[in-house]
């Protein structure tokens, strides 16, 4: 049975600290309580985790939670004994709403006082929405298309995790030479943590077992048998990192080769990890970081003085921290300012680092980005409102929230005068989901029709008709004679399933077939023709009039008067030209 009122399990802490009162002795200090992530977590119940230190006085510990900002339910008390190390505390919830975000903390109680853990947001199911991984050398890529509910996310180097409610893990992006082996093993279940490294992944299960799979060149797939019991895990470049639930830490790998992977002598208490490229993170039950590295140049000094940190996390030469006051401290290479936070960062409850990015996130749900925007890491997607969870990697970034609109593209199409031309409509989705379109307003000029492989289907004469088309094709006819530049414009809008982007507007231009004129001077071959002013005009060429080659634009000497001239036309018995715009 669940306490409901909060009012109930202080008077049972009371009592059992009363009770103990002839047990404690001087110099024992109030518990050490820390909230851990949560997991397993499915669309209907979360098991709570975190981990208690009673400092030598009997203790209970116990879970507060709810939905939004109130944390009104708590969970039965439990004993976690008088010890001065970090005890695992859990605690089965059941009969959640699917889709929908909770917040919980850990409490404690001993003789000496009342301690509260950092609160923790935890989603039984939003979507990952992601931005900044368009560049064609360093694609990681949307989401997957279908990838539905998710409650955990995680970032290699290029490639993204996302946890679903049933346990089983996806996975996308590639290693930046092209390796694409990241696909998690057959049967791989029952997982309640993510992480990823360089060019492989790791995933916890909920009987404390890690499984590691992708490129193990360096012994980072080696997951050392006799790990066990392990509540958290993290991956640097070429290596893994677990925390065990009495507080131990095990490494594997090579930090950065050719040095081993390795934990500092007699480093316990550990209640959070993290990791960079060479070098790893861990939060003691007394509010200190430790950091140590694999490679000299990777083993930057902590900040003097810091204390009170609640979150950790590493990236490839800097690492954070988040303190009980909600702000966030910064240490290591900042050559793009990733480590700096920005003036004024407060109210911050989770904090992730990439390699030339750092992200935070807010109370409210908003998103905070600062440090490198080369592909746009920093620029946060419109109408991201609402976020639970973040991550990020080398040049991407993922957020766990509820959907997010598709983005309808606005384009630009050219056909020519009394021909009917294809129009493709186009959108994006930070999702991944699939996007259906429909007509919002219709040419002023001409007319549209649904698009079939035998040319015009059936005709669209209303507003707010669906495109049949899965692609998004439709046919766009001009009026017989006519041409402009522009001449006619329609709008569009892109559907997710579940919420309209905002109008696009497509713009039509027709233009006339040019009339061209050839011309030879001082061996090179010309050709030139008049044409709409500033419109883009492409050069074909053919010596068989079936196989034909762009072989160039056309310049615009003056207004509308263009030319192009063929210096390798002379290195052919016979050649043909053709114009096409664009």
């Amino acid at each position: 049975m669940y306490f409901r009122h909060l009012s109930h399990l202080f008077a049972l802490a009371k009592t059992s600290a009363l009770l103990l009162t002839a047990l404690s002795s001087a110099g024992q200090t109030a518990p050490f309580a820390y909230t851990q992530p949560v997991g397993p977590v499915s669309s209907t119940n979360v098991t709570l985790n975190g981990m208690v230190t009673p400092n030598g006085a009997l203790a209970v510990a116990w879970f507060e939670w709810g939905t939004g900002q109130v944390l009104d339910q708590v969970t039965p008390a439990m004993s976690v004994g008088s010890g001065t190390s970090v005890v695992r505390v859990s605690a089965f919830v059941d009969g959640l709403t699917s889709n929908a975000d909770y917040r919980c903390r850990l409490v404690a109680s001993n003789v000496n006082g009342v301690a509260y853990g950092p609160a923790n947001i935890f989603t039984t199911g939003r979507r990952v929405a992601s931005w900044a991984y368009d560049s064609p050398v360093f694609r990681t890529g949307p989401p997957p298309a279908g990838l539905g509910e998710v409650v955990k996310i995680a970032f290699g180097d290029l490639h993204a995790l996302a946890l679903k409610p049933d346990g089983t893990v996806s996975t996308w992006g590639r290693y930046h030479s092209g390796f694409s082996g990241l696909l998690p093993p057959a049967g791989l279940s029952n997982v309640i943590a993510i992480a990823g490294g360089s060019s492989h992944c790791v995933a916890a299960r909920s009987d404390g077992s890690v499984v590691a799979w992708g490129y193990g060149f360096d012994g980072q797939t080696n997951v050392p048998v006799t790990l066990t019991n392990a509540v958290a895990i993290e991956s640097g470049h070429s290596y893994g990192l677990a925390l065990r639930r009495d507080g131990t830490v095990v490494a594997w790998g090579t930090g950065f080769a050719p040095a081993p992977a390795t934990v500092p002598t007699g480093l316990s208490n550990v209640v959070a990890i993290a990791s960079g490229d060479a070098h790893c993170l861990a939060l003691r039950n007394d509010g200190k970081v430790i950091t140590w590295a694999f490679e000299s140049s990777f083993n930057f000094p902590i900040p003097t003085g810091l204390s009170n940190v609640i979150a950790i996390a590493g990236a490839y030469q800097h690492s954070l921290a988040l303190k009980t006051d909600g702000t966030v401290v910064g240490w290591g290479l900042n050559d793009y300012g990733q480590m700096t936070p920005p003036l004024g960062l407060t109210n911050v409850i989770a904090i992730a680092a990439g390699a030339y990015q750092s992200l935070a996130l807010k109370g409210d749900g908003s998103i905070v980005a600062w440090g490198q925007s080369l592909l746009g890491q920093t620029n946060i997607p419109s109408g991201l409102n609402g976020a639970v969870a973040i991550a990020t990697g080398d040049y991407a970034c993922l957020a766990l929230a509820p959907n997010v609109p598709p983005q309808a593209v606005p384009l630009s199409i050219t056909g020519a005068v009394n021909r009917a031309c294809i129009t493709l409509l186009k959108s994006t989705d930070r999702n991944g989901d699939p996007v259906a379109f429909r007509i919002a307003s219709l040419p002023t000029r001409g007319s549209l029709c649904q698009f079939t492989v035998n040319g015009c289907g059936s005709s669209i004469t209303t507003t707010e008709t669906p495109v049949t088309d899965p692609l998004g094709r439709v046919i766009f006819v001009p009026l017989a004679d006519e041409s402009g530049f522009p001449y006619t414009s329609f709008t569009f809008i892109a559907n997710d399933g579940e919420l309209d982007s905002a109008l696009a507007t497509m713009t039509v231009n027709v233009v006339p077939s040019p009339v061209i004129e050839l011309n030879i001077t001082n061996n090179m071959f010309s050709l030139s023709f008049v044409g709409f002013p500033n419109a883009t005009y492409r050069i074909w060429a053919s010596t068989n009039l079936i196989n034909w080659s762009a072989i160039g634009s056309a310049s615009q000497p003056s207004l509308g008067n263009f030319l192009y001239s063929d210096v390798a036309a002379t290195n052919w018995p016979w050649r043909f030209y053709r114009v096409t715009c664009p």
